[in-house]
């Protein structure tokens, strides 16, 4: 399975940074209520609605993400996971560097015009790590499953993971501001984004480009990538001379493509378990 294009830690934490800020003190006002308590921790009826609002979600999606989030918590808290302050400032660093920032005062700088409170999103980076640490202590146990035969018939029953193409023709948004795009994708009009229509090759185009157009279909839009002081997201209109390479040249990527879903299989048994034991409490109205 090819690498995701690393730009995309930025916004990721930017979402979620989206959400603290809106679910931030959310228990201390209690506002319409409690809506679940997980072991003693309380998730309001506020805190549902503005990950809703943040993220576009039903209630009950909302509602599952929040309790995860806390199982999550309570995990880090009870392995002692706690990030260095050398691993934070590493990777805010590479965080930056992927962005298209070569100085961190430009990086910092385009946070604040994003409104991005420079602690806040240091004591995300902080969770992130926290939480790369916890799947890894989940997902530790070597996997006797990925073997070359395994791998062979993963690759036959799941081609379109590993299809490639020739040409592509896209069309390039750009905004300083990462809701432009994202009403964009809501087909929301929008005349303060600017576009680019271009046609690109396998062969002559950035690396990171090429796998996303090539994980993204024909009609869809890309995620959205921050690049520089813009956000950049990319509408596949169409491939050329789209194929499957043969399992003997993509052999390694098949095989990473295999820990990465086992790995996600894990994780999910891994809190669905911790769910089942947990004491969670649906406040019912």
């Amino acid at each position: 399975m090819v690498k995701m294009f690393r730009n995309f830690k930025i916004y990721k934490i930017l979402i979620a940074l989206f959400c603290v800020f809106f679910l931030s003190g959310a228990n201390a006002k209690y506002i319409n209520g409690i809506s679940a308590i997980i072991d003693g921790e309380i998730i309001t009826d506020y805190d549902i609605q503005k990950l809703i609002d943040a993220l576009k979600i039903s209630p009950s999606q909302a509602l599952n993400i929040l309790i995860r989030q806390k199982l999550e918590d309570a995990q880090i808290k009870a392995m002692e996971i706690n990030p260095s302050e050398i691993e934070i400032n590493a990777q805010m660093s590479q965080i930056g560097a992927h962005s298209g920032f070569k100085d961190w005062s430009d990086f910092e700088q385009a946070l604040k015009n994003q409104g991005v409170n420079i602690n806040d999103f240091r004591a995300q980076v902080k969770n992130n790590i926290a939480l790369e640490k916890l799947y890894s202590n989940i997902t530790n146990r070597p996997n006797a499953n990925i073997t070359q035969e395994n791998a062979r018939r993963f690759y036959q029953n799941n081609k379109s993971l590993f299809s490639r193409f020739i040409n592509a023709t896209i069309t390039q948004y750009s905004s300083q501001n990462a809701q432009d795009l994202e009403n964009l994708k809501a087909k929301k009009p929008n005349n303060a984004l600017s576009a680019k229509a271009q046609k690109i090759s396998a062969t002559s185009t950035d690396a990171r480009l090429v796998e996303l157009v090539a994980n993204t279909k024909i009609g869809d839009f890309t995620p959205i990538i921050p690049q520089g002081g813009f956000y950049v997201m990319f509408k596949i209109n169409d491939k050329d001379g789209i194929y499957t390479p043969n399992f003997e040249d993509i052999e390694e990527n098949v095989a990473q493509a295999m820990i990465a879903q086992e790995k996600e299989a894990m994780i999910e048994d891994y809190f669905n378990k911790l769910r089942v034991s947990a004491n969670i409490q649906i406040i019912k109205r």
